[in-house]
C-alpha cells in the first residue's frame, strides 16, 4: 500500500526538479564531514560557526522552489526559480550532543505559512 502511494509522488516530485530551470543546483549532502569541509559544502550548510578540526555528521538539501510552490503557494510565485536550503548538524560536544539547523528564508516562510504544518505543530510554526 505505502509503495503504491509514495512511488507516484517521488515520480511527480522528480519530474519537477527535472523540468526546473535551476536543476543543476538541486542536490543533497550526507554524511561524516570536518569543520574545514564544512566551509566548503552547499545547501546552507557553510553557515555553522565550527573549528576546523571539529567532525560533524551532516544532511543538506537544496530544492527548486518550483517543487515547494504547490505546498507553499503564497510565499513562492509562478515561475520563481530560487533555490530553497535546509541544513542538520549532528555533533558530540564533550559528553553531550549538539545539533545545528541552517535553512533559507524562504524553507522558514513556506513551512511557516503551509496550513498542514500550522495543524502539526499546534499553530507553533505561525512564530516564526
Amino acid at each position: 500500500m505505502g509503495k503504491n502511494l509514495v512511488a507516484p509522488i517521488m515520480d511527480e516530485v522528480l519530474d519537477l526538479i527535472l523540468e526546473s530551470s535551476i536543476a543543476d543546483d538541486t542536490g543533497f549532502c550526507f554524511g561524516d564531514f570536518t569543520g574545514e569541509e564544512l566551509a566548503d559544502a552547499d545547501y546552507g550548510c557553510s553557515s555553522f560557526p565550527v573549528k576546523s578540526n571539529d567532525e560533524f555528521f551532516l544532511s543538506g538539501y537544496g530544492i527548486p522552489s518550483d517543487v515547494l510552490a504547490p505546498l507553499c503557494p503564497t510565499v513562492f510565485t509562478p515561475g520563481d526559480s530560487s533555490l530553497v536550503t535546509f541544513c542538520s548538524a549532528y555533533a558530540n560536544c564533550g559528553s553531550a550532543p549538539t545539533v545545528g539547523l541552517a535553512m533559507s528564508a524562504s524553507f522558514l516562510a513556506c513551512m511557516g505559512s503551509n496550513p498542514a504544518i500550522l495543524a502539526a505543530t499546534g499553530g507553533l510554526s505561525a512564530s516564526f
